[in-house]
């Protein structure tokens, strides 16, 4: 196999070899056993996950109650745990071998997992269908008054006394009184008020929140929200107006401080959460490298411990639960036409459009209605280089030090104080690993070819060798949405996954997944039954030409779609280079790609 691929990567000596290739080349040579697999909780099965999180704040819980862990530690907090953990409670000798198993580790999850790789068969005591006779008749009981629970146990006996008399072959035992008796003691107080109240009525009850929500240290409790903000930006070259972009927050509520966010042409979406939150969990280091205008630091980051949002669609996205539950992070959602529920980043979209929109040309607010002569859209004068630069500027040296009108709190001082009284989150995240975080989880064919992503063609030796082990079979990878340049591939022998490059590197490392998709959509419509590479080019060139006409245009509406396009280009180019080490962010961030060509020349049609 070596030999083969020694020739399929042999360079002539006339050719000048360039350093980025070579590197990417032996990337693509590794075995599987040599790649890097990245540990990641997506890897394992549902309950296998749940495992591994119950024991991880098992063991958080009883760090932070007892500062080191020890057999005599443990047991006087025991019956702190007890009560923290209810009838699920380990024992403290079982606490003690999780913990030393994950510090040995190195505090990877993966010596959380139960070894079920090597257990044997295990068969449930019940079929499902009776099961699902227990779960039907525990509904039975609307109360626990005498007699309800025997009348509920009864109809459970006589459904499967049904089943067995027409399945003669199989023949079941119904559980006895007390053991119902103990299943419905294990019903939560919301199941029971279901079986009495029905569900709406028993959601109404328990999910009653008082409007002033009680925090006690920072990061207990982040808002999420997005808005279009009403202010019109233009393009930086042509001057034409791009139309209002869109901004995604994420405030914390015991200090009032804003904690992250990302602003752009990008509508609500997985994709404008998930930059959101990776900007809300990593340092603001970069503030004061590329703006050194400003004054105070931005200190707020971090892991929150819950994030609350509203009922957007974007937040019932399977990748954002898999990705927040990835990183230990709970999720909830407030019901319904309830923004009272979330009054500190509603407070703060309120100053924000005070404070500064206001005052920049551009501002739609209803101030400027009356005035005929106003227009926004032609009255802008600000870049999205500009705007975000004077947002910044705002934050750091205006929101986050000045104090709210009862003079009762700055969001700067709070938080310092907050990180005084209480340990500090640990923030170590590594990029790379937070980016496979936050990825879109998919599902496809591993062939001899690799793995194929809307028309990318992805593989290696790596997965060459796994498709000589297991043959053509369904594979779990992540996609970044960011940046197509690679995907990763769940190693199911190793339960980790690595990174697979795509055969087109030079196209995917420059495009987001909505930019491939644009293109896609032009190229569809461009040809009948058959492309040739021609056609490709040929359609490719007519997108630019579309991009250039929609700067001459005066309809916001395109201008708006292009301007979101150019930022995906930026934003795809600066993961490439950050992934190649070769460029500097400052530099990238700074410089207009919105024109750059892309060649497609590669590209088939399957």
């Amino acid at each position: 196999m070596s030999n083969l691929i020694d020739l399929l990567y042999d360079i002539p000596v006339d050719v000048t070899h360039n350093p980025e290739q070579e590197l990417r080349r032996a990337e693509q040579r590794k075995s599987l056993n040599s790649v890097k697999n990245i540990e990641n909780l997506d890897a394992y099965q549902p309950k296998v996950q749940d495992v591994i999180i119950f024991r991880l704040n098992v063991i958080e819980f009883c760090e932070k109650r007892c500062g080191k862990i020890s057999h005599g530690t443990l047991k006087k907090i025991s019956l702190e745990i007890i009560e923290k953990f209810g009838d699920n409670s380990p024992s403290t000798q079982t606490i003690f071998k999780w913990h030393k198993r994950y510090i040995d580790s190195g505090k990877k999850i993966s010596a959380l997992a139960p070894s079920t790789k090597k257990s044997g068969n295990r068969k449930s005591r019940y079929p499902q269908i009776i099961e699902s006779y227990i779960q039907d008749s525990l509904k039975l009981i609307k109360d626990a008054e005498q007699g309800a629970v025997s009348s509920a146990h009864s109809h459970l006996c006589n459904l499967i006394f049904n089943y067995n008399k027409e399945n003669p072959e199989t023949k079941i035992t119904p559980p006895s009184i007390q053991a119902f008796w103990n299943r419905y003691r294990k019903l939560t107080p919301l199941e029971r008020e279901i079986n009495k109240f029905g569900v709406f009525a028993a959601k109404k009850k328990f999910k009653h929140i008082s409007t002033i929500i009680e925090t006690k240290r920072a990061l207990e409790r982040v808002e999420i929200d997005h808005t279009k903000l009403d202010i019109f930006l233009i393009d930086s070259e042509t001057k034409k107006t791009l139309g209002r972009p869109w901004i995604t927050s994420l405030c914390d509520v015991h200090t009032r401080s804003l904690v992250g966010f990302y602003l752009g042409f990008t509508p609500p979406s997985y994709a404008s959460v998930a930059r959101a939150i990776k900007h809300t969990l990593l340092s603001k280091d970069y503030v004061q490298k590329i703006y050194s205008d400003i004054k105070n630091p931005w200190i707020c980051h971090g892991k929150p411990e819950l994030i609350v949002a509203d009922n957007g669609k974007e937040f019932d996205a399977n990748d954002l639960k898999l990705s927040l539950n990835a990183l230990l992070i709970n999720f909830g959602k407030n019901p319904v036409a309830t923004p009272y529920l979330k009054p500190i980043i509603e407070r703060y979209f309120g100053v924000l459009n005070t404070q500064l929109l206001r005052k920049s040309p551009g501002h739609t607010l209803a101030a400027n209605i009356g005035n005929q002569d106003y227009d926004p859209a032609k009255h802008a004068v600000l870049d999205m280089k500009a705007f975000l630069h004077i947002f910044h500027i705002w934050i750091c040296d205006i929101y986050q030090v000045k104090s709210d009108a009862r003079k009762t709190r700055v969001p700067n001082m709070s938080w310092n104080e907050s990180l005084e009284e209480n340990e500090p989150r640990p923030v170590d995240y590594d990029p790379e690993i937070l980016d496979l975080v936050f990825c879109l989880n998919k599902e496809g064919k591993l062939t001899r070819e690799g793995i194929t992503f809307r028309y990318l063609k992805y593989s290696n030796d790596a997965t060459a060798e796994l498709f000589g082990r297991y043959g053509s079979h369904k594979v779990i990878y992540k996609v970044d949405p960011d940046f197509l340049g690679h995907i990763f591939v769940l190693n199911k022998a190793e339960d980790k996954f690595f990174r697979v490059e795509c055969k087109n590197y030079d196209y995917a490392s420059k495009v987001t997944l909505h930019q491939h998709n644009h293109h896609l959509k032009v190229t569809t419509q461009a040809v009948d039954s058959y492309v040739s590479a021609d056609d490709i080019a040929e359609a490719t060139n007519r997108i630019y030409e579309i991009i250039d006409e929609s700067k001459r245009s005066k309809k916001i509406s395109v201008t708006s779609k292009q301007a979101r396009l150019a930022e995906d280009s930026k934003l795809a180019l600066l993961k490439s280079a950050l992934y190649n080490n070769n460029v500097d962010e400052s530099e990238i961030k700074e410089t207009d790609l919105s024109d750059e060509e892309i060649d497609l020349s590669d590209w088939k049609i399957l």
